[in-house]
Parts: C-alpha cells; sequence; structure tokens
C-alpha cells in the first residue's frame, strides 16, 4: 500500500476498511475498494460519541466499488455499488452500477468501454 501524505493519496491493490469515525482522502485508487459503516455495539468513549462516522473523498477510482457512508465528488468503476448514507456528485461505471434508496447521487454515466 501506498501513502503519501503531501498529496493526501491512498492507492493500494485491495482498500478495505470500516469506519470509526471522520476519515478523508484527496484521492483513492485501487483495484477493490470497500468503505463499510460502523456495525455492532462499540463503548462510545473509544469511537468519539458525537463524530460522524464518514469518508470524505474527492476522486474514488477501482474496478470493484462498494461504499457506505460516503460523501465523494466522482466515484469511477467497472462495478459499483453506492449504499447507506452516501453522498456523491456523480458516478461513472463501465458494468454494472447499484444503489440503496436511501443513497444521494447527483449525476451517473455509464462509460462505453473502448
Amino acid at each position: 500500500m501506498r501513502v503519501a501524505r503531501s498529496s493526501r493519496l491512498l492507492n493500494a491493490g485491495n482498500v478495505s476498511f470500516r469506519l470509526h469515525g471522520q476519515s478523508s482522502a484527496r484521492e483513492i485508487g485501487g483495484e477493490s475498494i470497500t468503505v463499510l459503516g460502523p456495525r455492532g455495539f462499540v463503548p462510545a468513549a473509544l469511537l468519539g460519541l458525537f463524530s460522524e462516522k464518514r469518508l470524505t473523498v474527492d476522486v474514488l477510482e477501482g474496478d470493484e466499488v462498494t461504499l457506505e457512508y460516503t460523501t465523494a465528488k466522482v466515484v469511477r468503476g467497472a462495478m459499483v455499488s453506492i449504499g447507506e448514507g452516501c453522498k456523491i456528485g456523480t458516478v461513472e461505471y463501465t458494468g454494472s452500477f447499484t444503489r440503496l434508496a436511501d443513497a444521494t447521487i447527483a449525476e451517473e454515466r455509464k462509460i462505453p468501454v473502448p
């Protein structure tokens, strides 16, 4: 995995994490990207009682993308799934696209494969 602090870029083959507080990056790229919201009981003292559990990112790009509780300007991928609590500006996909009804997406585009 490569993390460039100055550019706030996360680039890895597989990126998978569960949110336990605020997270942010300028760009996230990888083959498979999975961001899941918090699950189960964890004492509030460990998580921060009043912190929102959310990823904020400008651009997120991967072959397989599954997101929950993510705010992004642009999401690109072949197979994209936008889930609970997401607020996305633009989704660009080449293969399949699914979304939960409560996800907010301003624009979605199917991009033809050359």
